[in-house]
């Protein structure tokens, strides 16, 4: 029984950190920038960008800050976007 919790629990941590990635490139996108020009104006190596946006990293709230800095968008609107995506993955 408690695999079933852990399983869900996995899941859904998965499915957030799939949608942060998403809503972190598709802002991304939106303002045109590069993996590297998002690194170098949030002061976040280039491969954690990439880690991120590949749902492979679970940033903390530092790191949000600095990201959503480097996007030029409010972190509650970035975390808005990831909210929107996860919803839309949920099953």
């Amino acid at each position: 029984m408690h695999s079933g919790v852990v399983s869900r629990r996995g899941s859904h941590e998965d499915r957030w950190r799939q949608a942060l990635g998403m809503g972190v490139r598709k802002t991304r996108l939106e303002q045109q920038l590069t993996q590297e020009q998002l690194a170098e104006r949030s002061g976040i190596h280039v491969t954690d960008i990439s880690h991120l946006e590949g749902g492979n990293r679970n940033p903390g709230y530092l790191t949000m800050l600095r990201i959503s800095s480097g996007l030029g968008v409010p972190l509650a609107e970035l975390v808005s976007t990831i909210e929107k995506i996860e919803g839309e993955l949920a099953p």
